[in-house]
């Protein structure tokens, strides 16, 4: 029996049956005889490692959960809230896609929570007497970025404006 590729052959069959590489090692070269043994003796180790071995995925990593910086870099606005002839200046964060998106979900957050709280902040019950978050007046005075800055500046302009409808008056 003539081999060509006695190393693939010997891989091939050594794999299936240890006896077939013992009968056609006759046949092989010296060198291929030489190979045939190491993999015979490689393939007992094999068979004794691959035994042991539970393969697993490194799972470490997602055991612990690193949490994130909050940023104080983002965008803030100073607005203006004009409700039965009072005013209200305020901040909030730029939280939607634009800025009125944002001060309008602000609006209609202060609203909300003055139908349905029992503050008695000036600002709530002028909303209360609303009948819809649509008769509340949004003016935008301007965009700041970062956190410190922007609260610095909504006291500079409360002192300016002087609201009539702000009840918290840190920094005036």
């Amino acid at each position: 029996m003539a081999v060509e590729n006695p190393i693939t052959f010997v891989v091939v069959g050594f794999s299936r049956n240890c006896a077939a590489v013992h009968s056609l090692s006759t046949e092989l070269s010296t060198a291929a005889t030489a190979a045939a043994k190491t993999l015979q003796l490689a393939g007992v180790l094999n068979r004794l490692v691959d035994k042991g071995i539970v393969w697993t995925y490194n799972n470490t990593m997602m055991n612990t959960t690193t949490p994130r910086k909050k940023r104080a870099d983002r965008n803030h606005i100073i607005y203006e809230l004009r409700v039965q002839g009072g005013n209200y200046i305020g901040v909030t964060a730029k939280t939607e896609s634009t800025i009125n998106k944002s001060v309008l979900a602000r609006a209609a957050k202060h609203f909300y929570r003055a139908k349905t709280e029992t503050k008695n902040w000036l600002l709530c019950a002028a909303l209360r007497e609303l009948n819809s978050k649509d008769e509340i007046e949004v003016l935008v005075h301007e965009v700041i970025r970062g956190k410190a800055a922007a609260h610095k500046r909504e006291v500079e302009l409360r002192r300016q404006l002087k609201p009539t409808l702000n009840t918290d008056v840190r920094g005036d």
